[in-house]
């Protein structure tokens, strides 16, 4: 929630949520314009990666686009942006996950 106070009264106003997640696995990273394509079954999504992305490894320890491995399953949390879908996390995918959008 965000507060404001105009004209010296208070005003609370909802914050939508506007992330999705979606699990695949990458296939190409660009370290020079810091995007990244990944692929889940039939379907592609390709990624730019926001200045403050956190990129997670193992655990709680971070890293950087360069440590992503091709081919391996990440779950990335993102916000479409004028057509372009800005990563805002990255994180290693659960064994038992599966693709999914929420």
């Amino acid at each position: 929630m965000v507060y404001e106070l105009p004209n010296g009264s208070r005003v609370a106003y909802r914050i939508r949520e506007r992330t999705t997640t979606w699990n695949g696995v990458a296939e190409v990273i660009d370290l020079k314009t810091r995007t990244l394509n990944a692929k889940e079954g039939s379907r592609e999504k390709q990624f730019a990666l926001s200045d403050h992305c956190p990129v997670i490894l193992r655990g709680d320890r971070s890293g950087h686009l360069k440590d992503l491995m091709p081919g391996q399953t990440y779950r990335f949390t993102y916000e479409a942006v004028n057509g372009i879908n800005v990563l805002d996390g990255v994180t290693p995918a659960k064994a038992a996950e599966t693709a999914s959008v929420r």
